[in-house]
């Protein structure tokens, strides 16, 4: 796998594996490391365009938790080529919120550069300990609504190819539901209840 798609699943699969549900500062710290190599320009908030804002309102819409959060990185990866052979440079904002008695929450948002078309979107809050839990049909209902609010019209050419439930030690529960298009995937992750915790699609290819 190529450092750049390493990166890509990297805070991800800190998401969907841990117990907690909760970026480990190691984890964090691994992140942290490899994209210290594949960085093209650091940013501020402030650098920030019309098309960006617009989209961190989007995800913020239905992560509601992102709101509280304050942005510590803004970075852009240049060049990067994806699977339909287009190559784009990828906007990325990190967030962090620490509530009151808990560990710090991360979020992190990704979009093209260009267009502000959103990439992918995960927070990293914890997950319900719920009995309630999302059926098949249910969860494939629910992530498309997810993708229909991002995407629009768009999100039609979307197919359903996977649904995965995951229990963890602490009794939390998770769903992911993996789409399909004709160039590439996206990973719909969402807590026993379909709350949204990702949305990331898996778009570029190794160099």
């Amino acid at each position: 796998m190529s450092k750049r798609k390493a990166l890509a699943f990297t805070l991800m699969a800190a998401l969907l594996l841990s117990n907690s549900a909760v970026l480990t500062t190691e984890a964090a710290a691994k992140a942290s490391s490899t994209e210290e190599e594949l960085i093209s320009k650091k940013l501020t908030a402030e650098d920030l365009d019309d098309n960006a804002k617009a989209t961190l309102e989007l995800v913020k819409e239905v992560m509601p938790d992102m709101k509280k959060y304050d942005i510590i990185h803004v970075r852009v990866y240049e060049n990067l080529l994806t699977r339909n052979g287009d190559r784009i440079d990828q906007l990325e904002v990190e967030l962090m919120g620490t509530p009151e008695g808990e560990k710090p929450h991360h979020a992190l948002v990704r979009m093209n550069a260009k267009t502000g078309e959103l990439i992918g979107a995960e927070i990293a809050n914890g997950l319900l300990k719920s009995e309630v839990k999302l059926n098949e049909e249910e969860a494939t209902k629910k992530g498309f609504e997810y993708l229909k609010h991002f995407f629009g019209e768009k999100a039609d050419i979307y197919e359903v190819s996977d649904v995965r439930h995951n229990v963890f030690g602490d009794g939390s529960k998770q769903i992911l539901v993996i789409y399909t298009a004709p160039d590439h995937d996206i990973y719909v992750t969402m807590d026993s209840e379909g709350e949204l915790k990702a949305a990331k699609k898996d778009m570029y290819i190794e160099e």
